[in-house]
């Protein structure tokens, strides 16, 4: 039987404790920070052998020591890696190239890539169940409104691209 955690399937950790207002921004039935390594791995452990639905797992380039290795689950976790500035993104590209189980970017776009990954589970989470059943609305209803925040955000993150390539 699946308890409110196991559907906790974005899971953050933030050891610098940096992020603590994405606890009120994001929704909590799927979103999970920690600021321990211990408590977070244990839960993305647990996550990746009972959830037939893809785990997420957000970590900073300084905690990368922290990531599971290998994650024997039976889902295709995902593990997000951001860096603090452009360096530490070349080195780990070169650290994991063409490793699709890993999503390599800059720590300014975190917020852009934890939202889309909200959706995308609010859209696993929502064809779980029955057509036109509550839950299924429950779900659909919760992806519209973050689809909303994430169009906003995906057009901040190309608006700064932009920026930045005008500036080379």
């Amino acid at each position: 039987m699946y308890t409110n955690n196991d559907r906790q399937l974005l899971t953050h950790l933030d050891p610098p404790d940096r992020y603590a207002n994405y606890e009120n921004q994001l929704d909590g039935s799927i979103y999970k920070r920690f600021t321990q390594s211990d408590p977070c791995l244990l839960h993305v452990q647990r996550l990746t052998t009972i959830s037939k639905i893809r785990v997420h797992f957000y970590l900073p380039d300084s905690a990368s020591n922290h990531k599971p290795e290998p994650i024997n689950g039976t889902n295709d976790t995902r593990i997000h890696l951001y860096c603090h500035d452009e360096d530490s993104l070349r080195t780990n590209e070169a650290s994991y190239p063409g490793n699709a189980i890993y999503k390599i970017f800059l720590e300014n776009s975190l917020k852009f890539y934890i939202d889309y990954s909200q959706i995308e589970l609010m859209y696993q989470l929502k064809r779980q169940h029955s057509q036109g059943s509550l839950e299924e609305n429950q779900w659909a209803n919760l992806g519209r409104r973050h689809i909303s925040s994430l169009r906003n955000l995906s057009q901040q993150h190309i608006d700064a691209q932009l920026s930045e390539e005008a500036q080379d």
